[in-house]
């Protein structure tokens, strides 16, 4: 009987050995406060150990939330097993609106994270590719910094959470975020801009521009920099230590010969999905003086607006804690959520450029590149007349490339006369004024017909005007000067452009006369015979008025032409305006672009009116004789969406179709132009 009493009490003392720890563990885990069980814990007990035991222990009442985390489904028709497998499959990918195959495969430096890849003609949501890392409190720190890159002028995809099924089965929440693609570029409006080192339809000529504007970065060239970007981009470096500071994203924009940074959020292990879009020698610009002054002026800024950006942060938190909670307390998790908050901000607001990127010496001369093109040709120095390089009546050889240098004004006079040499250019960087009449105009030419020149250009800050009359221009092509395309064989870059009584033909490259990032007003121009576009208007606005568009139509069944008039996100009124003989297209309206036709023919060509990838286009009291296709409004790039015509009163013979439209887009009819158009467009009643 004793021995039974001694073998009662010693299971009765281990019970309470056992159960003492865990009342006290549950004790503590229900009562410590959030903030201190954030914190740093002491014998090196790491964060994810201390969630735990809260999310077994802690049970206070009230702390269950909905989640409306949104659901992203990967299904097989036949096994599933091939989830590990590094390689690519095709699998079957749903989400709210969307279902269609896609190529998925695990990420080989990311523990369970997701690449899914989408058919090129069937965009998920216009993103190409996607990847789905596994989240967790610190993630939500890549949505704050999202956040500071939107507003302060660095490209950056978004971020979001999701909710990952494979075959039936839950993996838990995710992080997705878009990988940058030449899509995620074209759709953020960067047409001419391609990954750095990614090879290109411009071969070996952009890679040499690549290197050529990276090194002259680096010798202090700062214009060939997108320093916003750059600036924000290493504030943003200096906040996560999962960063590779030796590496990062650019993009090459061949219209404005600068790099642009891009930012995605850091990933464990930094898988690398575009190796060849990285440049190590970028890290040396980030670690210059210069950089580092400007980090630091950017974060005492935002700091000077720190309650804004905790209430915007404060915002993420709440809408991503309820994903986060994973069956914990959510007052626990928004406890954590608060904690990565305040160390993101520390971190933003007392950035260290220095540790992350190290420090670099400041070029020899900052100003090195900028001398080398302050230079005047030997060939321009007679016709120099202070600040303004003026060409009088008579005829001039360019036999070699020749660059104006900037601040400094060229004027044509009446009756001169350009002959260019073969693959031979002239670019200018300041204002052009061309002052031809109809007696006597200003002619430009080839030196050999069979062979033509390359461009005349004018490269502008924006406001720079030029002002063309009465020139008579032919037999250009594209071609590469300071590091930039140039796809007009008269192109004007970041400029205000008048063009009146000019006829421009015979270019034998990719447009006539090309018009990036400006504004343009056209009148009573004709403009004929292109081997491809005639005008390629990009991210401007303006109206065209009175002017001609020819193809070719002379009895040659080989020949081939582009588009009359192709407008690419631009806002363009066009009226009494002739589209005629046209292959391709009398009026292609693209990548949301805004454009009014009123008054305008189009007769005998293959498509009069293009209205494509969300643009907004009005047809007005137009005259449409001959033509295989009057409307088409569709949906071209996947990265966009579909287009949307209105039309009013016009006048239809002998057409062979009048519209096609397909299921993105939609052509309405009314019989009145609304006020908000008018004024738009800058239309009045008497017009």
């Amino acid at each position: 009987m004793r021995r039974s009493r001694r073998t009662s009490g010693g299971i009765r003392a281990l019970l309470v050995g056992i159960s003492l720890p865990v009342v006290i563990v549950f004790a503590i885990f229900s009562l410590m406060p959030y903030s201190v069980m954030t914190g740093q814990w002491p014998m090196g007990i790491r964060q994810n150990e201390v969630e735990f035991f809260q999310r077994w222990c802690d049970h206070r009442p009230g702390q269950n939330v909905v989640d409306h985390t949104e659901r992203f489904d990967l299904d097989s028709a036949g096994t599933c097993a091939d989830a590990e497998d590094p390689d690519k499959h095709w699998r079957r990918f749903s989400a709210s609106g969307y279902s269609d195959s896609a190529r998925v495969r695990r990420m080989s430096k990311v523990d369970g994270g997701w690449m899914i890849d989408f058919p090129e003609d069937r965009l998920f949501r216009s993103q190409r590719s996607i990847t789905l890392i596994p989240a967790n409190a610190a993630s939500i720190r890549a949505r704050f910094a999202q956040l500071v890159a939107d507003q302060n002028g660095l490209l950056t995809p978004e971020v979001g959470f999701i909710r990952l099924f494979s075959c039936g089965r839950e993996l838990g929440v995710f992080t997705k975020e878009e990988r940058i693609t030449s899509e995620f570029l074209e759709k953020h409006g960067l047409a001419d801009a391609s990954l750095m080192g990614v090879p290109s339809t411009h071969g070996a000529a952009q890679q040499e521009a690549e290197k050529r504007t990276l090194l002259a970065a680096l010798e202090g060239d700062i214009a060939r920099v997108d320093n916003v970007a750059a600036t924000t981009l290493a504030l943003l470096r200096s906040t996560d230590t999962r960063f590779d500071a030796s590496t990062t994203t650019l993009a090459f924009d061949r219209s404005t010969g600068r790099l642009l940074p891009l930012h995605r959020a850091p990933q464990p292990g930094d898988d690398p999905l575009f190796v060849d879009a990285r440049d190590e020698g970028f890290a040396t610009y980030l670690a210059s003086p210069a950089s580092t002054g400007r980090v630091h002026v950017l974060a005492e800024r935002l700091q000077r607006d720190s309650a804004k950006w905790a209430a915007q942060f404060s915002a993420v938190e709440e809408l991503w804690a309820p994903a986060l909670a994973k069956g914990a307390s959510i007052a626990f998790v928004k406890a954590r959520l608060e904690s990565e908050r305040s160390a993101f901000m520390e971190k933003l607001f007392h950035p260290e450029p220095e540790k992350v990127f190290g420090v670099a010496e400041a070029p020899a001369s900052a100003n090195q590149t900028a001398r080398v093109t302050e230079k005047m040709d030997p060939w321009l120095k007679p016709f120099a007349q202070g600040d303004t390089i003026r060409f009088v009546r008579g005829k001039y050889l360019i036999d070699h490339d020749i660059v104006v240098p900037k601040g400094m004004s060229v004027i044509l006079e009446k009756g001169s006369r350009f002959t260019i040499a073969s693959g031979r250019s002239l670019l200018i960087n300041g204002p052009l004024v061309v002052q031809g009449t109809g007696v006597n105009p200003v002619f430009i030419r080839p030196q050999d017909e069979g062979s033509p020149y390359g461009v005349i250009a004018v490269h502008g800050n924006g406001r720079t005007p030029c002002t063309l009359r009465g020139v008579r221009m032919s037999g250009g092509s594209t071609a590469w000067l300071a590091d930039r395309y140039h796809s007009g064989m008269l192109t004007f870059m970041d400029c205000q452009v008048s063009m009146e009584k000019c006829t421009i033909g015979g270019s034998r490259g990719e447009d006539a006369v090309n018009v990036k990032r400006g504004s343009i007003q056209m009148l009573d121009c004709s403009f004929e015979e292109g081997q491809d576009d005639l005008v390629d208007i990009d991210r401007s606005t303006g109206a065209i008025r009175g002017c001609t568009f020819t193809g070719r139509t002379g009895g040659d069944s080989t020949s081939v032409n582009g588009d009359g008039l192709d407008a690419s996100g631009s806002h363009l009124l066009v009226q009494d305006c002739l589209f005629v003989g046209l292959r391709d297209k009398g009026v292609s309206i693209g990548e949301s672009s805004q454009v009014f036709a009123k008054e305008c023919t189009f007769r005998n060509n293959g498509l009069a009116i293009a209205v494509k990838d969300l643009s907004v286009a009005h047809a007005d009291r137009n005259t449409f004789v001959g033509n295989r296709i009057v409307f088409g409004v569709s949906q071209k790039k996947p990265v966009f969406g579909g287009g949307l015509l209105t039309v009013y009163k016009n006048s239809f013979e002998g057409n062979g179709k009048e519209r096609e439209v397909d299921s993105q887009s939609k052509i309405v009819s009314s019989e009145k132009v609304e006020e908000k158009v008018e004024k738009a467009f800058s239309l009045t009643k008497s017009q």
